[in-house]
């Protein structure tokens, strides 16, 4: 990635780069120079690592201003790709709902690409994160194969839906028939008769899983189903 690409650039050292690394998560410019400093870093390589870890806004405004920053042929490898990324966020229009933010960093070993976080208004925290691991799936397989992969914060969400009492009561009563499965049985079946349900204006769920008939008699009764 573009950060990676500069720090390596600039420091043969592991170590400092992890550190560098970590103050530009914090925004710490101090400490950034302090340590620039005492690794023996140039003036003006650590005044480029200063100017990343302030770069903020909206992706395409930022892409100019990135421009500059460019020192090697990985690091103009990192921005093209971005610059492909910024030209697809353009054309579905949410060129001012993407922001540009080089203190959201992580493990250069796990991630090595683009890392992202998803925000909702109103919830301070981020409530999705994620990134690009080229690295990852190698340590399982022989094959390297490129990914990209992103957790979602759901206690987070389901938190701020329900203080906020922002959950719709669905099932307030009435018929809510859940479609229970079994083996024996294709799948496409059930999935018809759900669909048969719903068009006729039933509230229905169709089981998901592979549990035993008593258990999914539990979930039903759990989740205040009125037929299974």
């Amino acid at each position: 990635g573009f950060v990676s690409a500069l720090l390596e650039g600039l420091c043969d050292n592991e170590v400092t780069r992890r550190e560098l690394l970590s103050l530009m998560g914090d925004k710490n410019l101090h400490s950034i120079k302090a340590l620039c400093e005492s690794a023996g870093i140039a003036d003006d390589g650590c005044e480029d690592i200063c100017k990343l870890a302030r770069l903020y806004g909206p992706i395409a405004r930022c892409m100019d201003e990135l421009l500059p920053l460019v020192r090697n042929d990985e690091m103009r490898a990192a921005y093209e790709e971005l610059a492909s990324l910024v030209e697809i966020i353009r054309i579905y229009g949410f060129e001012d709902r993407v922001f540009l933010d080089f203190s959201i960093v992580n493990d250069m070993n796990y991630y090595n690409g683009i890392i992202f976080k998803g925000f909702v208004d109103g919830i301070p925290a981020g409530v999705l994160s994620g990134g690009r691991y080229d690295n990852l799936v190698g340590l399982f397989v022989k094959n390297q194969i490129s990914g990209v992969g992103y957790g979602l914060g759901d206690v987070t969400l389901e938190n701020f839906l329900t203080i906020h009492k922002l959950i719709p009561d669905l099932y307030t009563g009435g018929t809510k028939v859940l479609v229970t499965v079994f083996d024996d049985v294709p799948y496409e079946h059930y999935v018809a008769l759900k669909d048969k349900l719903l068009a006729a204006g039933v509230k229905t769920s169709l089981y998901l899983g592979t549990k035993k008939f008593g258990k999914q008699i539990d979930y039903a009764v759990k989740d205040h189903y009125s037929h299974v």
